[in-house]
């Protein structure tokens, strides 16, 4: 409460005291109040309890705005009696508004009960400790808001939508004590209260962090702002009224930027199944679900300048990725996007998603099957009967039935490897047999050329040295 008027010894005087010291100063400066001016008057039950209070200059004030028709009795007791913090500047603040706007035109001035609202709401945020603090020049801007509105002083949400929002992020909501205290409700009741079939807005809890809902109502239907707000506030980053630069930098850097992977498919143990063990990168060695050891994370960017749902947005990172790096039918990719992972597979032309768990289970124990086929493809047990590639049956029983169907398909990639190995073995003899006899061809070419050299060259020398007349 502001310190009451006092006189030259120093004691708080009453309001008669200065309503007479009043008049008498109207008096001396010859102070007329205009024949048309309007100065709405206290009932008199009103102005008698007014008269056993100290003196303020808050109270003056007050009094001002009521007499200009204002603020209703309510509000005006409400503040002279209601709060014991200093809403002095506040007070003067909407003194001071209501005075510039005298001199405009009726259609140019704010209405008595925005000015009503925004001092109540000023005084509130001073009473009750746990608010955070808003001026009446803040207060006011409140009140123009698209998605909240202020009410008795108090802020809620103007639509259902913006209500359900809130109440989803566990933005706190609740209720105005007496006392110096505020009844913060619990999250559960406001979600409920905010499904509730035809909600009546008037009655909703009131938002207690005001500057908050004063930021997400201003970026609450730009593209992807409710996703910026809950990235805030899952990340503990402090906005400020003006947060363009923090919204564009999440778009770009955060909304519309993916990290990507892609596995392309080696074997087809698992069949339809899509799982890592059919993109791993050797099945010679111990396989383990390692599957970034063989590729790098590529970063790709969606333009700002497209709009996109939420629900496309993956696809469309998964689309561009293709378009920059083509792979075939069957690949894996694992996006990266805001601290989650997805896992698609290109199916038909189209992508598909993937349960990262089922591809991340192991089906079957790799090493256990793999040693009992290796051992029957050294003792040459892998036969082919019919269509069907088969083992000796007891090996076969030592095989779990769940597991049977994936040591089937491993059986029949390790005969087909057996027999190309063979194939090419024999390809390999008879190209090496091929080079072998043309070598020797040549050599045999090679023995006869210099034979038949030497013959001439011996002939020719004996027709040198043979004397002259002796005929051959």
């Amino acid at each position: 409460m502001e310190q009451a008027d006092k006189n030259s010894s120093g004691k708080a005087q009453k309001i008669p005291n200065v309503l007479t010291r009043y008049a008498i100063l109207a008096r001396i400066y010859g102070a007329v109040i205009p024949a048309n001016t309007e100065i709405r008057q206290l009932p008199k039950e009103k102005a008698k309890l007014l008269r056993n209070e100290n003196h303020t200059e808050n109270t003056d004030r007050l009094l001002y705005l009521y007499g200009a028709g204002i603020l209703d009795e309510d509000a005006l007791d409400l503040l002279i009696r209601g709060f014991k913090g200093n809403i002095r500047n506040d007070v003067i603040a909407a003194e001071n508004r209501v005075i510039a706007d005298s001199v405009k035109a009726p259609e140019d001035r704010i209405t008595s009960g925005l000015v009503q609202n925004a001092l109540l709401c000023a005084a509130y945020t001073k009473k009750y400790d746990m608010l955070q603090t808003v001026s009446f020049d803040e207060a006011l801007e409140m009140t123009e808001l698209p998605h909240v509105c202020i009410t008795d002083g108090k802020m809620r949400a103007r639509d259902i939508e913006f209500l359900r929002f809130l109440a989803e992020i566990n933005e706190p909501m609740g209720h105005y004590g007496d006392a110096a205290n505020v009844y913060v409700e619990d999250e559960s009741n406001v979600k409920a209260f905010a499904e509730t079939e035809n909600v009546e807005l008037d009655k909703s809890p009131v938002i207690l962090n005001m500057k908050n809902a004063v930021i997400y109502s201003k970026v609450f239907d730009k593209d992807y702002g409710r996703d910026f707000i809950k990235y805030a506030k899952e990340n503990k980053i402090p906005l400020k009224i003006d947060c363009d630069r923090e919204y564009i930098s999440y778009v770009e850097k955060v909304k519309l930027h993916f990290d990507i992977r892609h596995y392309e498919r080696r074997r087809y143990i698992c069949g339809n199944r899509v799982n890592w063990f059919d993109y791993a990168p050797s099945v010679d060695g111990a396989i383990t679900d390692n599957l970034a050891a063989i590729t790098r994370t590529k970063p790709i960017d969606l333009s700002v300048k497209d709009k996109y749902n939420n629900e496309d947005l993956v696809d469309k990172a998964a689309e561009r990725y293709k378009t920059k790096y083509p792979f075939a039918e069957d690949t894996v990719l694992e996006i990266f996007h805001d601290k989650k992972t997805s896992l698609k597979i290109l199916r038909n032309g189209k992508f598909i998603d993937v349960d990262k768990t089922l591809f991340h289970t192991q089906l079957f124990e790799f090493d256990k099957i793999w040693g009992i086929i290796q051992m029957c493809s050294r003792n040459g047990q892998l036969r082919k009967m019919n269509d069907r590639i088969v083992i000796p049956e007891s090996v076969w029983n030592e095989i779990s039935p769940d597991e049977r169907e994936y040591a089937d398909r491993l059986i029949r990639e390790q005969y087909i490897r057996q027999t190309e190995h063979r194939k090419s073995n024999k390809l390999l003899k008879s190209l090496s047999d091929m080079k072998e006899n043309a070598e020797s061809e040549k050599k045999k070419k090679e023995a006869i050329s210099t034979m038949q050299k030497a013959a001439e060259q011996k002939r020719i020398n004996d027709a040198a040295n043979r004397p002259a007349g002796v005929q051959t």
